[in-house]
């Protein structure tokens, strides 16, 4: 019986794999230039990983861990007092060169899930509703009504990854930002807007009597 690979391995692979991906792309990865610039072979990463196309698969699903991991720990760090609060941590946490080419990544799985579902399908659906979901409920717990919620964060996180792509296409960081802070006063706007009109309406009833 063949030894079978090392899970430790495997995983110290994949952190470099992620890397290497981040820089070059996935859409036309070979194993031999893999292999070279991790200082490793062509037999090791077919060992360890069985195949290209489940070399892929993981090091897509271990990059997302990383993104999930990496936004979490910012939402976890203090109370969200506004919507735009974790925006903007998210958005500075994904503008940073190293975690950049991660997200880069990533939205490059989720457009060649079209074309090979079998290795990247569920990653883009898993990419929106993770932070999708992140940020609807930071937004609950600092006390806005589910409902605004979940359509505050499904805007907030569609634009994002919309202001992501035009970053890393055009790298035009300054015309991005200001994209950014717009977006960032108009969810504060929403949010506030039902908060005074509740404020309002004990006020106006008592006028009526």
């Amino acid at each position: 019986m063949g030894r079978r690979p090392n899970p430790q391995r495997k995983q110290d692979l994949l952190a470099e794999i992620v890397s290497y991906l981040g820089e070059h792309g996935i859409g036309d990865l070979s194993l031999r230039p893999l292999a070279k610039r991790l200082g490793t072979s062509t037999y090791t990463l077919t060992y360890q990983f069985g195949s290209k196309d489940q070399l892929l698969a993981d090091a897509v699903r271990h990059a997302l861990a990383l993104e999930v991991a990496g936004v979490s720990e910012l939402a976890a760090a203090k109370p969200v007092a506004q919507p735009s609060d974790l925006v903007r941590r998210m958005w500075d946490w994904s503008t940073r060169s190293e975690n950049l080419r991660l997200v880069r990544m990533l939205l490059e799985a989720t457009t060649l899930a079209y074309s090979q579902p079998d290795v990247f399908g569920g990653v883009g659906q898993q990419i929106v509703s993770d932070g999708v979901d992140l940020l609807r409920n930071a937004m609950e717990q600092s006390g806005i009504d589910p409902a605004l919620a979940s359509r505050l964060a499904t805007q907030a996180y569609a634009t994002l990854i919309g202001l992501q792509v035009d970053l890393i296409a055009t790298g035009d960081r300054d015309r991005v930002t200001r994209a950014l802070d717009e977006l960032c006063h108009s969810l504060d706007d929403a949010a506030e807007r039902p908060a005074a009109l509740a404020a309002e309406r004990p006020a106006a009833l008592a006028a009526e009597r």
